[in-house]
């Protein structure tokens, strides 16, 4: 019995650290998205093209080289943040 209860706590544990894991990616994603949000609006005053035209074009480039395609907004992190948080 005492075995069950050593790795349902290494489970448990495990587990809290993979939650704060996952809460420091959501971070960092919507960092990204905040940087992409600087980033674009400061080309497409330099350049004249559309905000959004330009987010898709860097996003296209991400994705040709191989990597997923960037799609969660900093609201959709926040909302899961709060999910795992509760």
């Amino acid at each position: 019995m005492q075995k069950l209860s050593v790795d349902t706590n290494k489970q448990k544990d495990l587990l809290e650290k993979r939650t704060k894991e996952l809460i420091k990616a959501y971070n960092h994603i919507s960092a990204y998205y905040q940087l992409e949000q600087i980033y674009s609006e400061e080309l497409s005053g330099k350049t004249g093209e559309a905000q959004k035209t330009i987010k898709s074009r860097m996003r296209q480039a991400i994705e040709d080289n191989g990597f997923n395609r960037p799609e969660m907004t900093s609201g959709e992190c926040n909302k899961a943040i709060k999910e795992l948080e509760a």
